[in-house]
């Protein structure tokens, strides 16, 4: 969506023309730089650690965004916390167009506020486009004595210790918990291996680092055969995974009424909503630049090969959504599963 602000050609007195610094073609200077945005290179924040989902994703699209924009654009680690340490990072920054910030949305920044106590709002966050929306699911390595979700379960009731990896402030540990209490069951009766990152986790149910892991299956669909999936979080069956819901596993154990199916994550590219309104000009370059790229064949094959997202929902749809899905896990229940002491 680029600009079509046409440059208004100005008739100034002596006295008002002093007060102005003029630009090529008869345009104040402050127009003139909005239409030549950007000028030097832009950051590109990630609030995880290298390797990731998030990580590989945005050092991908970084070079296609610098063909795009014409500047080189640099991505910036800032890990830890639940991704919040990289979002007050990114609020921290100018809301000039030059910092943007590849993360997963939901559902940290939601526990970052409603938990964590960080000193934002989801809402000053603007999806520019969510690439990446994800499942949580149940795995365990190909070595594992573990051949589906109901031996992992067995090997609960019979008081034997199942180790757990998983991120504790990430949408697959609510799912997990969820799924515990409507066993009669509850997180304390498993052993919880914590990780910063689903990348770490994806890495250590490969390696059988633990018995099982709860991640979300982005970044999975390449690796698939190195691992042994068990179970998904979702409502349908996937033909991905081909293993069963947790709907189908709760009703086995006669369970009814769950009251909660999250998704396992969203994940996308963002700018400050504060952009939109101090210069429009340049919001509406980096969401063309974005959306162009989206349909770049060679982009396209890029993300495919990597297991990664591109299809363009765009800000207003992408904003819809994390914000709705921000509102599912505000309720208290929800909340109470990954509140802190």
């Amino acid at each position: 969506m680029t600009s079509t602000t046409t440059p208004i050609r100005w008739t100034l007195t002596l006295a008002v023309a002093a007060a102005f610094t003029i630009g090529p073609v008869g345009t104040p200077a402050g127009m003139a730089q909005a239409e030549n945005f950007p000028e030097r290179p832009l950051t590109m924040v990630v609030p995880a650690g290298t390797g990731g989902n998030n990580d590989r994703a945005a050092r991908l699209m970084a070079g296609f965004l610098s063909d795009e924009l014409g500047q080189p654009v640099q991505v910036v680690n800032r890990p830890g916390g639940g991704n919040m340490l990289g979002h007050v990072y990114f609020q921290q920054q100018p809301a000039d167009g030059y910092t943007l910030m590849r993360t997963t949305a939901i559902p940290f920044m939601t526990i970052n506020q409603l938990v964590q106590g960080a000193n934002f709002e989801i809402e000053q966050f603007h999806p520019v486009n969510i690439t990446d929306v994800g499942t949580s699911i149940v795995a365990t390595s190909n070595d594992s004595p573990f051949e589906s979700i109901e031996d992992v379960l067995a090997a609960i009731r019979d008081g034997q210790t199942v180790s757990v990896g998983v991120q504790p402030t990430a949408t697959d540990f609510i799912n997990l918990s969820l799924f515990m209490e409507a066993l009669g069951k509850s997180t304390d009766d498993v052993r919880i291996v914590t990780y910063d990152s689903g990348g770490p986790v994806r890495n250590g149910i490969i390696g059988g680092q633990f018995d099982i892991g709860v991640v979300g299956d982005q970044g999975m669909v390449a690796q698939q055969g190195e691992f042994r999936p068990l179970m998904t979080f979702s409502e349908t069956t996937s033909s991905v995974w081909g293993v069963p819901t947790v709907l189908e596993v709760l009703a086995e154990e006669g369970v009814e009424d769950y009251p909660y199916v999250l998704s396992g994550s969203m994940q996308g590219y963002f700018v400050h909503t504060e952009l939109m309104d101090a210069y429009p000009e340049r919001y509406e370059r980096i969401v063309a630049a974005f959306e162009a790229i989206s349909a770049n064949e060679e982009a396209i094959e890029a993300h495919a090969g990597q297991d990664l997202g591109i299809e363009w929902l765009g800000p207003d749809a992408s904003r819809e959504m994390m914000l709705s899905q921000h509102e599912v896990i505000s309720v208290p229940e929800i909340l109470a599963q990954v509140a802190q002491d």
